[in-house]
């Protein structure tokens, strides 16, 4: 009996060594392509980036990380009261993400003004809520948010490092998809959706405060730095 509780310990100090590594490779990757390459979002690339995160990590269901990774799911998935994409229309609402991004960005550029946190939570939001693969959908989501606050903010954000701030953002979350389907059950005009707090607001507001933490910790750490 001892030794079966070891080794679970064992293999679960493991597993989550290697969901840290392959959480860092996969954020490399990420940034590399949108922020050094300059590449725009793509569905290839979100899907690489899937693939990096769950290599040799399998499923919380027992799948292997070659059934799952890189692969969008072929089963119906939900959480709480909130069912999330069919996984027929999955393919489609991917490639519908990806071209909605890319033309908020050009609307910005044209307009001359980008507000990175909100551009970042609002399809940190639309891609969990499509929750386009088996696992690993939270961690990719946020890591799709870092890589677009890397480009456009400068800044990393540690959204749930501590065990209250993943509780305080798994409930923000689950609220955002509860509002989801109550967004897209309203028949609004043009000025209700200017006066109608999107699904994504309460995620955004969360983004900013971890930025200013973020941003606290480093001027702290660099003013350490200078009086020694």
């Amino acid at each position: 009996m001892l030794s079966q509780s070891l080794g679970g310990i064992e293999n679960a100090v493991i597993r989550s060594r290697r969901e840290i590594v392959q959480h860092a490779r996969a954020l490399t990757y990420l940034v590399n392509e949108m922020v050094i390459m300059d590449n725009p979002l793509s569905e290839n690339m979100i899907l690489e980036t899937h693939k990096i995160l769950t290599y040799k990590v399998d499923s919380s269901d027992g799948d292997t990380y070659h059934e799952y990774g890189g692969q969008y799911r072929t089963q119906p998935v939900g959480a709480g009261f909130t069912t999330f994409t069919a996984p027929g229309s999955v393919p489609g609402e991917m490639r519908g993400l990806v071209v909605d991004f890319n033309e908020d960005l050009d609307i910005a550029s044209k307009a001359g003004h980008l507000d990175p946190y909100w551009l970042a939570a609002k399809y940190c939001h639309k891609f969990v809520n499509i929750h386009p693969f088996a696992d690993g959908n939270g961690r990719t989501c946020r890591l799709i948010l870092n890589a677009i606050l890397a480009k456009y903010a400068g800044i990393i954000v540690a959204l749930g490092e501590k065990e209250e701030e993943r509780d305080a953002y798994l409930e923000v979350a689950g609220r955002g998809s509860a509002s989801q389907q109550s967004w897209d059950g309203q028949d609004m005009d043009d000025d209700d959706v200017n006066v109608t707090p999107p699904p994504w607001g309460e995620l955004g507001y969360l983004t900013l405060s971890g930025a200013k933490k973020s941003m606290k910790n480093m001027k702290d750490a660099l003013k350490e730095k200078l009086a020694k």
